[in-house]
Protein backbone atom coordinates (compact mmCIF):
# COMPACT_ATOMS: atom_id res chain seq x y z
CA UNK A 1 0.00 0.00 0.00
CA UNK A 2 2.43 2.39 -1.26
CA UNK A 3 -0.41 5.38 -1.86
CA UNK A 4 -0.26 7.56 -5.55
CA UNK A 5 3.45 8.57 -5.61
CA UNK A 6 5.51 4.81 -5.14
CA UNK A 7 8.66 6.26 -6.54
CA UNK A 8 8.32 9.01 -4.08
CA UNK A 9 7.72 6.47 -1.30
CA UNK A 10 10.37 4.25 -2.67
CA UNK A 11 12.91 7.23 -2.27
CA UNK A 12 11.93 7.96 1.03
CA UNK A 13 11.65 4.17 2.73
CA UNK A 14 15.31 4.03 1.04
CA UNK A 15 14.37 0.94 0.13
CA UNK A 16 12.92 -0.51 3.15
CA UNK A 17 10.15 -1.70 3.70
CA UNK A 18 10.55 -3.25 7.38
CA UNK A 19 9.07 0.18 8.98
CA UNK A 20 6.22 2.67 8.54
CA UNK A 21 7.72 5.20 6.09
CA UNK A 22 4.43 8.00 5.79
CA UNK A 23 2.05 7.41 8.84
CA UNK A 24 -1.49 7.58 8.19
CA UNK A 25 -3.02 6.90 11.09
CA UNK A 26 -6.17 8.73 10.81
CA UNK A 27 -7.06 7.46 7.53
CA UNK A 28 -5.95 3.57 9.27
CA UNK A 29 -8.45 4.68 12.06
CA UNK A 30 -11.14 5.08 9.47
CA UNK A 31 -10.58 1.58 7.53
CA UNK A 32 -10.40 -0.23 10.91
CA UNK A 33 -13.83 0.96 11.68
CA UNK A 34 -15.41 -0.06 9.34
CA UNK A 35 -13.82 -3.70 9.66
CA UNK A 36 -14.71 -3.47 13.08
CA UNK A 37 -18.08 -3.27 12.26
CA UNK A 38 -18.24 -6.03 10.00
CA UNK A 39 -16.49 -7.93 12.68
CA UNK A 40 -19.02 -7.34 15.61
CA UNK A 41 -21.64 -8.19 13.20
CA UNK A 42 -20.63 -11.57 13.21
CA UNK A 43 -19.94 -10.63 9.59
CA UNK A 44 -19.09 -13.68 7.63
CA UNK A 45 -18.62 -12.59 3.90
CA UNK A 46 -17.57 -15.30 0.73
CA UNK A 47 -16.31 -18.43 3.25
CA UNK A 48 -12.66 -17.59 1.99
CA UNK A 49 -11.06 -15.07 3.43
CA UNK A 50 -7.54 -15.69 1.44
CA UNK A 51 -9.73 -15.90 -2.15
CA UNK A 52 -11.93 -12.73 -0.96
CA UNK A 53 -8.70 -11.18 0.22
CA UNK A 54 -6.95 -12.14 -3.34
CA UNK A 55 -10.30 -10.86 -5.49
CA UNK A 56 -10.09 -7.32 -3.21
CA UNK A 57 -6.35 -7.20 -4.32
CA UNK A 58 -7.66 -7.95 -8.07
CA UNK A 59 -10.27 -5.43 -8.33
CA UNK A 60 -7.95 -2.54 -6.44
CA UNK A 61 -5.18 -3.78 -9.38
CA UNK A 62 -7.86 -2.94 -12.09
CA UNK A 63 -8.54 0.92 -10.88
CA UNK A 64 -4.79 1.01 -10.46
CA UNK A 65 -5.18 1.22 -6.74
CA UNK A 66 -2.92 -1.77 -6.22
Amino acid sequence: MHGPDRSGMEKASGGRWERIVQPRDEELEEVVESVAGLLANGFEYEGSAPLTIDKILRLLRARGAG
